[in-house]
């Protein structure tokens, strides 16, 4: 069966609604609530399924949390996290130093993409803090600004979480220290 049959037939169903009951419930679980987007979903999935198209692997559970945005964490996993990667950094720094020299030219290569680095996971745990306060993950680009910073991020730090669900998900969906899958 080609893609475009299976699509056809996806809308086949769904417009006599005679779906596949399990892919219904998967189109809803990602739709938010959304009638429009359930029935787009449920087009994706079918037809995925008919044509025997399998979605991406998952990545690895600590690959999706420190470099995505997705999913949720407390204040005192944000807290441990970003402390855990600041000492990381520091701890890189002085090896790189201790290794090649102060002001090297290997030094300053390996620095500047460390930092980067850094910085990049500091902003998606701020993205799943945010996510845990019902607030989009946008509004982590305030972490770059300078002095706002460090109130932005003392707010996130003191401010609690939504409890159950919310829009983003359960706390515990994404947390490394969880013991639940991704």
């Amino acid at each position: 069966m080609t893609e475009q049959e299976a699509y056809a037939q996806a809308l086949r169903e769904l417009t006599s609604r005679s779906v596949d009951e399990g892919i219904w419930a998967k189109a809803i679980a990602f739709s938010d609530a959304n009638e429009e987007k359930a029935k787009a979903n449920y087009l994706k999935f079918r037809a995925e399924h008919l044509v025997g198209i399998r979605p991406r692997k998952k990545l690895p559970k600590w690959i999706a949390y420190l470099f995505l945005p997705h999913g949720r964490i407390g204040r005192g996993e944000l807290f441990v996290m970003n402390l855990s990667c600041v000492f990381a950094l520091g701890a890189f720094a002085l090896s790189i130093e201790k290794l090649f020299g102060k002001g090297s030219d290997v030094e300053k290569m390996l620095i500047v993409p460390s930092v980067a680095l850094a910085v990049w996971i500091s902003l998606m745990l701020i993205a799943k803090r945010l996510h845990d306060v019902g607030r989009s993950a946008w509004l982590a680009l305030l972490a770059l600004i300078p002095y706002l910073n460090f109130v932005f991020r003392l707010l996130l730090l003191i401010g609690s979480g939504s409890k159950g669900m919310n829009r983003y998900g359960a706390r515990e969906d994404m947390s490394l220290f969880s013991g639940k899958k991704a």
